[in-house]
């Protein structure tokens, strides 16, 4: 070990280093969630692009296509 590195661990407490680790899985999670939203508004739009042709193949209505395409992005 040189001086270098001692010197950084003694700076680096766990202190220290504990709210840099909670900030960075705070950040994740908020990241994760929001492509999870992002990911599900994509599809409720592109949903909303089927013709019924398509929708009845996988089963759903116009009118539940619409149901679900028109609902906010924080909504399940």
């Amino acid at each position: 070990m040189n001086t270098q590195t001692l010197t950084l661990n003694k700076a680096l407490s766990s202190r220290q280093v504990r709210p840099l680790v909670n900030l960075a899985n705070t950040l994740r999670i908020l990241f994760s969630r929001a492509r999870f939203v992002w990911q599900r508004q994509r599809q409720r739009r592109r949903l909303l692009e089927l013709d019924d042709r398509l929708l009845k193949d996988i089963g759903i209505s116009r009118v539940d296509a619409m149901g679900e395409g028109g609902k906010p992005f924080w909504r399940d």
